[in-house]
């Protein structure tokens, strides 16, 4: 609630125009631009898309009529924000009827309208009318109900103009997070690519230095139904990371796994351009499009073989090997037969170990800007607050 506003508390029947409808059908060879739910962005409250549609071909819920300064708010589901402005080139366009549109009459300006909507203090209100256990919704009733801050024309100009020049500095440091997440998916191969290029040793041929040793087994058996199963989707892109594991029974496995252990290097076999290569620490199975690879102790490291797949220099050649256009995908032979440097293993050690720990300070540094996208929105609705009880 606004409660705390020196402003008056106004609901928003009494400052919104009562909604425009238009069937589109009865103009059957006119074209219009089409605003659905999905069509929304509730990272930017922007509207991301929209679908060219003939009046002949206009769906059922193309009923409401959207205007420049509109704010369209998705009623289902509202508390995923599915909000957004109407910019002016959708102007006398349509919007779904699972939008409630609010457009703005002379008490209140579009921009105070959009601002105190898109708050969660907003939220709180409508998210206990919500109804629907599958697609919980409110209705438009529920929304004009909601109540809001309403100080004098002039002075909501005044407050959104710095509203907006606050929002803006938010908006860069969310773009600067970004950046800094990509630098640091970058900063992890030179990393590897450096110290590598410092590996010299006897050249190898990957054949000589590790194995398959598993053979193909039937995940049903008993034996292996609570084993913990990795397929592609489990490990992340460039980082090795396993994620969201499940039991064989769990995902109901029926096609043949290999079963791996601690002492093995699983490579992602598909897209060999994702560089999903993974140390584990566990024991279970994995997909058959995976390859684990047994190394030889004699000759190489667990770790060692790990930053050898993760390297740029195997990714171009396994990209290189990879003939399937529709899934490029690297077959065993092509793997084997790839040559490189072999230090000694203590000179193996010492690499492994340094990387290990450069790469731990890299991924704490992308969990501290991972964090900042909360902080980000929470500074949005910091701004808001201090807006709308008239501190900004």
């Amino acid at each position: 609630m606004f409660d705390y506003s020196p402003f008056d508390i106004l609901p928003l029947s009494e400052l919104v125009q009562a909604k425009e409808t238009r069937d589109p059908r009865r103009s059957p060879d006119n074209n219009f631009h089409y605003v659905d739910i999905a069509g929304v962005s509730n990272s930017d409250f922007s509207i991301s898309s929209t679908k060219l549609i003939k009046g002949v071909d206009a769906p059922s819920r193309a009923r409401k009529v959207i205007r420049d300064g509109d704010i369209i708010f998705a009623t289902t589901r509202p508390y995923l924000k599915n909000i957004a402005k109407v910019p002016v080139e959708l102007d006398d366009q349509m919007c779904s009827t699972g939008f409630c549109v609010l457009r703005a009459n002379e008490k209140i300006t579009s921009d105070w309208l959009f601002f105190c909507v898109t708050s969660d203090d907003l939220m709180k209100q409508i998210i206990p009318l919500m109804r629907g256990a599958n697609y919980p919704a409110v209705s438009d009733k529920d929304v004009f109900a909601a109540t809001i801050p309403v100080p004098t024309v002039e002075l909501q100009k005044q407050i959104t103009s710095r509203i907006k020049e606050c929002l803006e500095r938010v908006k860069e440091i969310g773009h600067l997070r970004k950046e800094s997440l990509t630098e640091h998916a970058y900063l992890n191969e030179s990393l590897i690519e450096a110290k590598l290029a410092d590996a010299k040793g006897e050249e190898v041929t990957m054949v000589d230095v590790c194995e398959i040793t598993s053979r193909l087994i039937d995940p049903r058996d008993e034996q292996y139904q609570s084993m913990l199963h990795v397929g592609g989707a489990n490990i992340e892109s460039k980082t090795g990371r396993l994620i969201d594991l499940k039991t064989a029974k769990e995902e109901r496995l029926k096609s043949g796994k290999f079963v791996f252990d601690k002492t093995m290097v699983l490579y992602n076999k598909i897209r060999p351009y994702l560089m999903k290569t993974a140390r584990p620490d566990l024991s279970g199975l994995c997909s058959a499009d995976m390859y684990p690879l047994e190394p030889k102790s004699e000759y190489i490291t667990r770790d060692f073989l790990y930053y050898i797949l993760m390297s740029r220099r195997f990714t171009s050649y396994a990209i290189s090997g990879s003939n399937r256009a529709g899934m490029p995908k690297v077959n065993r032979k092509h793997l084997f037969d790839y040559k490189f440097q072999l230090p000694k293993i203590e000179v193996q050690q010492r690499i492994s170990e340094h990387l290990d720990a450069a790469i731990e300070s890299v991924q704490l540094l992308v969990q501290e800007m991972g964090d900042t996208e909360k902080e980000t929105a929470q500074l949005r609705e910091s701004i808001l607050t201090k807006a709308f009880a008239g501190e900004l």
